[in-house]
């Protein structure tokens, strides 16, 4: 069967599928095909101004209307220097008031003000960044939990503990305590501001 790998909803109520052949999109009635450059897609995000970003293999962008108000495919990577394009898969997107950033293992780029930054890892990416209270993190494997500030990546408070782990997900806990959850070693309460690290006896 086709399998799809992300989804987005727009406030039409229109969901949006990537399914590595492009994106489809569905009204409940009609599916209707969106190429993406014959690359293999795999993750959607949307912005508050109802915006869909896609991000593919050596590729990423956004959908726009065209004459017609058919959905089509803009490419950003025209944006890259020749040096920074090959980034393999777009594995993940976060939109936020800092702009809107694709995930490679390689790059974070940064779609900000008509421009597209290239933030570079120290070591690699994990296959995620997580929006939470407004804090973007990403995962370094070797260094640990890393916030993203715009273009700089900083190790967050207390990040280091996590360096020898795989983060696989980040969520909202309470206050300013984060549930993270690893792949083999259990799940923590993570405090962002002092950079306590508790594991979670659940």
């Amino acid at each position: 069967g086709t399998q799809y790998f992300d989804a987005v909803q727009d406030k039409r109520g229109i969901m949006y599928l990537a399914n590595g052949g492009g994106v489809f999109e569905f009204d409940g009635n009609t599916v209707k095909y969106i190429p993406v450059n014959d690359a293999f897609t795999l993750s959607l995000a949307i912005d508050t101004f109802g915006i869909i970003y896609v991000g593919a293999k050596f590729e990423f962008g956004y959908l726009q209307p065209d004459l017609r108000g058919r959905m089509q495919f803009i490419s950003l990577t025209g944006y890259l220097d020749e040096k920074d394009k090959n980034f393999g898969n777009i594995s993940n997107i976060v939109s936020c008031r800092d702009g809107v950033y694709f995930l490679s293992s390689k790059f974070l780029f940064r779609w900000f003000e008509n421009k597209v930054a290239a933030i570079n890892s120290q070591t690699s990416f994990g296959q995620a960044n997580w929006l939470v209270h407004n804090r973007q993190f990403v995962f370094q494997p070797g260094l640990g939990l890393t916030e993203v500030q715009g273009d700089i990546l900083k190790i967050a408070p207390g990040g280091n503990f996590f360096k020898t782990m795989l983060v696989m997900a980040i969520l909202e806990f309470d206050g300013d305590t984060l549930l993270v959850g690893t792949h083999k070693n259990g799940l923590f309460l993570y405090d962002y501001n002092n950079g306590s690290v508790l594991p979670f006896a659940n």
